[in-house]
């Protein structure tokens, strides 16, 4: 998985995020079997561990949601209801160079695909929240064809406010009225009129294509832009093409549909203050399962990733920031991991021991298919799982550790002692976590 931080990591692990190939470490250290671990460890010795400044209890309980932050939960819970790339189409199995996100204004969309002016009409329309995810096809050199597909659920406070917000940022991009004046100013130079488009059986759905009006977009490729309201909702998505492939991008865009609007009709989001009028919000925990405060804080992002991590995720909702999306997503619930939290680490929690050591296992194995080689354990902890990337960004360093029902997960890009110290006070943490639970 790779984390927000645009660090490549690992499956357990590379997001925010995000979110690489282990083996068993202990006598055999750099020689051990990759992609094996050991489910039997040896009883910790706190004096023995390095863990820096890290802490080594877990956090306090977090109690509810308030306005401040309720709508950083919601869009966290929204991406376990957001389709993964190859459930749409299973060419789509790499997961994009573009973070999968949580959108809590319209500004964010900026940073999925669209621009300035229509990320504004978006936002200043009655638009409460989102979550996109995307993939790619996979590549073997950096000049092959590629596509890609963006796929995210935008709400809104009525459905009048959907079909408005849809039917306002497609006329923008047609003809280039009807946007905010300043961000209007800052794409006047760049705007190029986009074509309207239909989508296979779906004419309901505002859709136009476009070549790249950024300075960086390849002029060899087209984009698709489609916005289906449905309720209180918008299916946005988002296709990059090479010339001559738009056809692919329309009926794959029309099957994301298909796939996408019965999980959004199973998300419940809570009612916002515009629909409960006096009523008060309902109650809704931070924390959900009791996982979230086994991880160690992050305490240098103030942001949490843009509202991506300090969060509990699903299955399908943690897949999102993987780079083998499919293989995680399997492996998570054929363990029966119904929620993992992640914030500086990430912690998973299995239905039993045995289900945590193959989740461990097929981590490790999916881990060593995408070139992660064996590294050795910190001091004092022979039992966890360690590995290294050298790629393009830098050294990127995981270690795993396990504990009954529990998997602790550390990384960090060139930075091996902070990982061994991080990966430390997790397996303390985890010494006192709950195995009931």
């Amino acid at each position: 998985m790779r984390r927000t931080r645009m660090i490549p990591l690992p499956v357990a692990l590379c997001a925010v995020v995000a979110l690489a190939g282990c083996s068993m470490l202990g006598g055999d250290g750099e020689d051990a079997e990759a992609g094996s671990s050991t489910s039997e460890t040896a009883p910790l010795d706190p004096a023995a561990l390095d863990t820096g400044d890290y802490p080594t209890e877990p956090q306090p309980e977090f109690g509810e949601t308030d306005d401040s932050n309720v709508v950083d939960y919601e869009t966290q819970r929204l991406a376990e209801y957001v389709a993964l790339p190859y459930e749409i189409d299973p060419v789509l199995s790499e997961r994009t160079s573009v973070m999968a996100h949580t959108i809590r204004s319209g500004q964010n969309l900026i940073g999925a695909g669209l621009g300035y002016a229509s990320a504004a009409i978006i936002g200043n329309s009655d638009f409460v929240y989102g979550f996109v995810g995307g993939g790619e096809t996979p590549t073997t050199s950096i000049n092959d064809p590629q596509k890609s597909l963006m796929t995210g659920v935008l709400r809104f406070q009525s459905p009048e406010g959907a079909q408005s917000a849809a039917a306002a940022v497609t006329h923008y991009m047609v003809t280039g009225e009807g946007a905010p004046p300043e961000q209007a100013a800052e794409e006047a130079e760049t705007f190029t009129p986009a074509t309207p488009e239909e989508l296979p059986g779906r004419p309901e759905a505002k859709v136009v294509s476009a070549t790249p009006y950024s300075p960086t977009g390849d002029p060899d490729t087209e984009w698709v832009f489609s916005f289906a309201p449905k309720g209180d909702y918008i299916t946005y998505s988002f296709a990059e093409v090479p010339v001559g492939e738009k056809q692919w991008a329309l009926d794959t865009i029309a099957k994301s549909l298909e796939v996408q609007e019965p999980l959004t009709e199973q998300f419940v989001g809570l009612p916002t203050k515009a629909q409960r009028g006096d009523a008060e919000r309902p109650e809704t925990l931070i924390d959900q399962d009791k996982v979230l405060l086994y991880t160690i804080p992050d305490t240098e992002d103030d942001s949490n990733m843009g509202g991506v991590t300090m969060a509990s995720y699903g299955p399908r909702g943690l897949s999102h920031f993987y780079s083998d999306q499919r293989a995680t997503h399997d492996a998570l619930e054929k363990a029966g991991a119904d929620h993992t939290g992640m914030w500086d680490t990430t912690v998973f929690r299995a239905e039993s021991n045995e289900a945590a050591q193959g989740l461990l296992d097929d981590f490790l194995r999916i881990d060593s298919d995408e070139g992660y080689e064996t590294t050795e354990s910190p001091q004092g902890l022979p039992d966890a799982n360690c590995e290294k990337r050298i790629d393009e960004t830098g050294r990127v360093d995981v270690c795993y550790v396990l504990n009954g029902r529990y998997i602790g997960v550390a990384q960090e890009l060139d930075d091996t002692k902070a990982v061994h110290q991080k990966i430390s006070a997790q397996a303390l943490i985890l010494e006192k976590a709950d195995q009931d639970a």
